[in-house]
C-alpha cells in the first residue's frame, strides 16, 4: 500500500470525528472520543511527551538533546466549523473518492494537525531526537475565539518559556495570483490582522409600525453600514511586508504590475489601485477592513425596536493601531446617533522578520520539498491561533504546506471541503525537514 493512502485512512480516521467547536459550550464527550482516539494513533507522543491537557487542548513538550536550547512549536487545532449545507459526501465520513479526502476539516485544519503528530510521531519511533525542545499545541477551540491558545500562552508566558520560532498554520501554496502573474507561490505568514468584534447599537421609544418615527433605531443603523460600506473609510498603505512580497513576485509578472512592483516606493495610490483590480486579497491587507455580519431588531413584523444592533467583524491593518481603527469607526457610528461596544479588542501581532534565520529555515524546508517554488512572506488576513503567542516567540509563521488549487480554496468553512491525496506526503516531507533543523 502506497504511504498515500495510508495517510488518507489516518486523516479520514480523523475527520470522521465530529470537533465542531459551537458558539455555546464544547461538547467534550467528543472531544474526549477524540482524544482516545489520538493515544491511538500517535502512541510515542503521549508515551514519550509530557502532556498537559487545557480543557481539551493539548501543550506537548518533547524534550531534545539539549534543554539550554531555545525549543520550537509547531502548532495546529483539532476542532472545526460547522458542516452546514447539501455534500456530496456526508461531511464527517472522511469519504476517500476521486483521488481526495472529503468532510469537514480536511484543509482547516485536520490535515495540517495529522501532519504533524503522524510526522512527530515517526520520528521519535525511529529514535531520532530534536536537538532543541520539540513542544506541540492542538487546541479544540480555535473557531470558536481561541479560549485554549490564550490559556496555554498565558502558561507558557508565566513560566518564562520563550521560543526560538513557532509554526502554526496559514497560507498555502498557490498558483498564478493574478492575470498578470505565472508560477507557483509558498505564502508564508510573517503576522495576522488583529481582530475586534464590534456591537453597533441604537435606541429609541418604539412604538406600532402603523405610525413609523423618522430615523427609528434600524433606520439609523441602515444609514450608518450604507455609509461605512460606500466609502472609504480608512486610509491604504502597502507595508514593509506587502512590499517585500511584491518584490518577490515581480520577476513573475508582465505589464504594469510588474513595473509598479519594481518601484513600489514611487508608485503607492497606484499600484493599491491595480490591486483593487487584480487581487481583493491582496488589496485587503493594505487597509483595516470591516464587515457587518449578525443583525437583530424587535420580534414582530408590527413593532418598532426601542433597541437594535448589528455586529461586525474588523480586521486592523499594520499601519495603523488597533486604537485608530476603532476610532474611526465610533466616529461614523456617532454621527448616527449609534452607540458603539467593542466585544473583543484583538491581539497587536509581531511581525516576523523575512530576514531570520528562522525564516530561512522554513523557506529552505519550501524548497526542499517544493523545488522551483518561489517563498514570500505575507500578511494573513484571517486569523490563527498563533496571534496569542507573540509573549512568548518574535518568530512566528503561519504557513500550510499544500499546493492548493481555487476550487480547494472555496471549499474551506464551505461545503465539499477536501484535500487531494497526494499533497499528504509532501505535507508530511515538509513538516519532516523543519523537525531535523530544530
Amino acid at each position: 500500500m502506497d504511504r498515500k493512502d495510508i495517510y488518507a485512512e489516518e486523516l479520514s480516521a480523523l475527520i470522521q470525528y465530529n470537533t465542531v467547536s459551537p458558539c455555546c459550550e464544547l461538547d467534550m464527550d467528543r472531544i474526549d472520543a477524540f482524544h482516545i482516539k489520538l493515544r491511538e494513533m500517535f502512541p510515542n507522543i503521549f508515551k514519550l511527551g509530557d502532556v498537559k491537557e487545557f480543557d481539551g487542548s493539548y501543550l506537548i513538550r518533547i524534550a531534545g538533546k539539549d534543554s539550554a536550547m531555545l525549543p520550537c512549536m509547531l502548532m495546529s487545532h483539532h476542532d472545526v466549523v460547522e458542516a452546514l449545507g447539501n455534500w456530496k459526501y456526508p461531511p464527517f465520513s472522511g469519504t476517500i473518492a476521486d483521488g481526495r479526502v472529503w468532510g469537514r476539516g480536511a484543509i482547516d485544519n485536520k490535515a495540517m494537525f495529522w501532519a504533524i503528530m503522524r510526522t512527530v510521531d515517526d520520528y521519535i519511533a525511529q529514535g531520532n531526537r530534536t536537538d532543541a525542545d520539540l513542544y506541540i499545541v492542538t487546541t479544540c477551540n480555535e473557531e470558536n475565539q481561541g479560549g485554549g491558545s490564550v490559556a496555554i500562552a498565558e502558561y507558557l508566558k508565566n513560566n518564562g518559556i520563550r521560543f526560538r520560532f513557532i509554526l502554526d498554520e496559514g497560507s498555502m501554496i498557490v498558483r498564478d495570483l493574478m492575470p498578470c502573474m505565472t508560477g507557483l507561490f509558498a505564502m508564508i505568514g510573517v503576522t495576522e490582522k488583529s481582530i475586534c468584534d464590534l456591537k453597533f447599537i441604537a435606541r429609541g421609544a418604539g412604538g406600532h409600525a402603523s405610525v413609523p418615527p423618522k430615523n427609528n433605531p434600524l433606520a439609523r443603523l441602515a444609514a450608518f453600514i450604507n455609509e461605512v460600506e460606500t466609502n472609504d473609510i480608512y486610509s491604504s498603505y502597502i507595508t514593509d511586508t506587502e512590499s517585500e512580497m511584491l518584490r518577490r513576485m515581480a520577476p513573475y509578472m508582465t505589464g504594469k504590475m510588474k513595473d509598479l512592483c519594481q518601484n513600489i516606493s514611487g508608485f503607492q495610490d497606484e499600484l493599491i489601485k491595480e490591486l483593487d483590480i487584480n487581487n481583493a486579497s491582496f488589496a485587503a491587507m493594505t487597509r483595516t477592513t470591516i464587515a457587518f455580519t449578525m443583525a437583530n431588531g424587535s420580534n414582530a413584523s408590527n413593532v418598532i425596536p426601542t433597541e437594535a444592533y448589528v455586529i461586525a467583524n474588523m480586521r486592523c491593518a499594520k499601519h495603523i493601531s488597533i486604537d485608530e481603527s476603532l476610532d474611526t469607526i465610533a466616529g461614523i457610528a456617532r454621527k448616527h446617533d449609534v452607540d458603539m461596544e467593542v466585544l473583543n479588542r484583538g491581539i497587536d501581532n509581531a511581525v516576523t522578520d523575512y530576514h531570520s534565520p528562522e525564516f530561512k529555515l522554513i523557506e529552505n524546508a519550501v524548497n526542499k520539498v517544493f523545488p522551483g517554488v518561489i517563498t514570500v512572506p505575507v500578511l494573513l488576513n484571517g486569523g490563527t491561533d498563533s496571534r496569542n503567542f507573540s509573549c512568548v516567540c518574535s518568530n512566528i509563521m503561519r504557513f500550510t504546506a499544500i499546493v492548493a488549487t481555487p476550487e480547494q480554496e472555496r471549499t474551506e468553512h464551505g461545503i465539499d471541503e477536501f484535500i487531494e491525496i497526494d499533497s499528504l506526503p509532501l505535507l508530511y516531507d515538509f513538516i519532516k525537514e523543519v523537525l531535523m533543523s530544530i
